[in-house]
This record gives C-alpha cells, structure tokens and sequence, in this order.
C-alpha cells in the first residue's frame, strides 16, 4: 500500500519513486492500472509507469537525412511495434457506471422543470433496482409507465442497456454489444446521453479491456471506507501526513510490535 496527497500526475511520480526506493522498476514492472478517467492521472502513467523512448532522455539532434535509419526514428517504430513497455489501462466499472448515472440525473433535473412529478425522484432512478425501498419501487413503476411518456425513462433505458455490456461472456461479444449501444445512444434525441457515448468511445480501449482483467477498486473503496470511518471518530486530522500514518495503521498490514502486560 502507498499513500500520498494529491488527485493529478504527481501521485503517480510520487508512487514510482517509492516503487524505485524499494527497488522496483516502475517503467517496465507495471503491467495493469485499474484507475478512473482522470486526464491527469493517465498523464502521469503515461509519464512514470511507461518506458520512454530514448530520444526523450537525450538531448535532440537534427536526423541525418529524411528516412535515414537515425536514432531519433527507431523509438518511434518501437513504439509503433509496440517493444516499449506500457501498462494496461482498465477504467473501473464503477466509475464509468457513475458518468452514466450522471446522465440520467441530467436528463431528470432538465426534465423536472416541466415535470413536477419528477422532483425528489433522483435516487429512485439511481439505485440499483435490488436496493430500492417499497416506497422507491413503487414510485418507479409509477413513473415509468409508457403513458407517462418521460425523457428521463428513456434516458434509464439507455444506462440500463450500457450495463448489459459488462454482462458478456466474452471480450469480443463485450465489445460487439458495445459498438452497437454507441451507434444507438449517439443518434437518440437525449444530449447528455450522446456526451456519455461520446465519452465511452473516447476511453475505448480501456473500458473494453475490463473484460480481460475484470479489474476494480472496490478493494480501494473497502478501505477508504475504514479510513473514513477513522476519520469522523477522530474529528479530523490536523495534517495530510497524520491522516497518512492512520492509513498505514489501518490498513497497511504492519508488523506492529507486541505489548505484554504483568
């Protein structure tokens, strides 16, 4: 477990240099990255956990002449050939499945200023179906009936259809179903739906590569609820370093010493 302020590339800079600290190569060692769709966060995997071409660790030179065999263009077909090691990015579930519970929600609160039924709805159009109350229940069937003839239903519909993809049995009917919700959800008449398949293409790679690896951060999530937890007993921290070391203590698995009593 490694632990550091921050949400951006410098986390992941601070994390290869402890890897390096305790003898690790993070260039080369990484094979997967279970993350969310942070720009900044994929920058700095791209930086500090992928190898780099030699070229970028040297000063430029001019090339000797246009298509010569020079230094500066063998890192380019080497990247092309794929012989730098890069780790495998996979977009964890519940992430993704937020963008698209994002939608809906925007689809509802546009909805709902001409629709007053709609009001004080937003976790019953959020939760799964499994959770809901009696209470809850009953209102969706209320407000999803075709008479009702609501944008957000159908909004609903769309994410509920998305999350068929991670129901496939393989990766090639995962990425078949999903081709086929993009072309659908990019011609329906609900903008934020169109955005969020926009999005899904433009993180294609790897949110089709979670079924591969099926990887998540639900571990992650697991224990940010204990250090949460913590937190609210201890009324806070008075520093990010004394929250670091309650993280460790927590849940960092380490060999405290015994104490033995008379």
């Amino acid at each position: 477990m490694f632990a550091t302020p921050g949400k951006d590339a410098d986390t992941v800079k601070a994390f290869a240099a402890d890897l390096v600290g305790h003898g690790g190569r993070p260039q080369t060692q990484v094979e997967r990255v279970c993350a969310d769709m942070s720009p900044a966060f994929l920058k700095g995997v791209n930086e500090y956990l992928s190898e780099q071409p030699a070229a970028q660790q040297q000063e430029p030179q001019e090339p000797e002449e246009a298509g010569a065999d020079t230094p500066e263009a063998k890192p380019a077909r080497a990247i092309v050939a794929g012989e730098l090691h890069r780790p495998q990015v996979v977009f964890d579930r519940f992430h993704v499945v937020a963008k698209a519970n994002e939608a809906v929600d925007e689809v509802r609160r546009a909805e709902a200023k001409t629709r007053p039924e709609l009001k004080r709805s937003r976790y019953t159009w959020l939760k799964n179906k499994s959770n809901l109350s009696a209470k809850q229940a009953e209102r969706l069937t209320w407000l999803t009936r075709p008479s009702m003839r609501l944008k957000t239903t159908r909004a609903a519909k769309w994410r509920d259809d998305f999350n068929g993809f991670y129901e496939q049995p393989t990766r090639q009917d995962a990425e078949a179903y999903l081709k086929r919700w993009c072309y659908g959800a990019k011609r329906c008449r609900l903008e934020p739906i169109k955005e969020f398949a926009q999005m899904v293409e433009a993180h294609w790679d790897g949110i089709i590569a979670w079924q591969e690896s099926q990887l998540s951060n639900g571990l992650l999530e697991g224990t940010n609820s204990l250090v949460q937890a913590a937190k609210r007993r201890a009324r806070g921290y008075r520093s990010k370093d004394k929250m670091i070391t309650i993280i460790y203590l927590i849940a960092g698995k380490l060999p405290l010493p015994e104490i033995h009593t008379i």
